[in-house]
C-alpha cells in the first residue's frame, strides 16, 4: 500500500513545471516529492513534449509559406478599415497595437492578474504532519466558556 499523492495530478504539475524550464530539485522541493520521481515522469513525458514542439515547428513554417507576413499584414489592415461588424474590425486593430507592441493599460492590467492567480502554497508541511487550530472568543470570561479544537488535517486517501 503506498500513500502519496494523485499519481495523475503530480504528473501533470510536473509536466508543466517542465515546460516552463524549472530545474529538477525545485520541482521535487515544491511539490514534496524526490527529485528521482520528477526524473521518472520527465523521462516519460519529455519525449512527447520535444515532438510536439517539433511537429509545431515543422506547421508554422509551412503556414508562413503559404501566408506571408506581408498578406497578413494587408488582411489585418483590410478587416481594421473595412470589416461590417465593429468587433471584428477592433480585434484586428488590437492585433495590430499587438504586432506593435503596442500594450494597453488595460492588457497589463490583465496579465499582472493572470501572473496572480498561479497557485503558490504559502508554505509546506512534511508527510504524516497533524495540524489543528483552536478557535477563541475575544474576552477572557468567553474563552474559557467556548474554547474548542478543530482538527485539520487533511484526510489521506489510503488506495492506490
Amino acid at each position: 500500500m503506498t500513500m502519496g499523492r494523485p499519481k495523475l495530478r503530480i504528473k501533470s504539475e510536473v509536466t508543466a513545471l517542465l515546460t516552463k524550464g524549472v530545474k529538477y530539485k525545485q520541482i521535487a522541493a515544491m511539490l514534496g516529492c524526490s527529485a528521482q520521481t520528477v526524473r521518472r515522469i520527465a523521462d516519460e513525458v519529455l519525449p512527447g513534449i520535444e515532438e510536439a514542439d517539433s511537429k509545431l515547428a515543422v506547421l508554422t513554417r509551412e503556414v508562413q509559406q503559404v501566408i506571408t507576413v506581408k498578406t497578413r499584414a494587408a488582411k489585418y489592415a483590410e478587416l481594421a478599415t473595412s470589416a461590417k461588424n465593429e468587433a471584428v474590425s477592433l480585434g484586428a486593430l488590437t492585433r495590430i497595437d499587438d504586432l506593435e507592441g503596442i500594450v494597453t493599460e488595460k492588457e497589463r492590467l490583465r496579465l499582472k492578474q493572470a501572473e496572480q492567480k498561479a497557485y503558490q502554497p504559502m508554505f509546506m508541511l512534511p508527510a504524516g504532519t497533524s495540524v489543528s487550530v483552536t478557535v477563541m472568543p475575544a474576552s477572557e470570561t468567553e474563552r474559557a466558556e467556548t474554547q474548542r479544537v478543530i482538527d485539520i488535517t487533511p484526510e489521506v486517501d489510503h488506495k492506490e
